[in-house]
């Protein structure tokens, strides 16, 4: 499994529609896939928008692709400085 970290919408935007491309899907396929608007899937795949979870796994589906999320645990000792790549490389 390859996994990618997203920090901010429009990485999320730029990897969707990397995936949408792949597959040979329109944003009008995708959208008429996931009952949403082609002007809505351009606004997610340039990060002016943000997507719910619904759209997120409808879409990752839709070009092939499982949706997973997973939530990592940042607690740390009282003091202790740590970086994200140590909580990546922790997990």
């Amino acid at each position: 499994m390859i996994s990618t970290s997203i920090d901010d919408d429009r990485e999320l935007g730029k990897l969707l529609r990397a995936h949408r491309k792949r597959a040979g899907l329109t944003q009008r396929a995708i959208a008429d896939l996931t009952n949403t608007s082609p002007a809505y899937i351009c606004d997610i795949e340039y990060g002016n928008r943000s997507l719910s979870l619904r759209i997120a796994k409808a879409y990752t589906e839709c070009t092939g692709h499982d949706f997973v999320l997973e939530l990592l645990s940042r607690v740390v000792p009282y003091g202790y400085i740590v970086t994200k790549e140590e909580v990546l490389q922790s997990h």
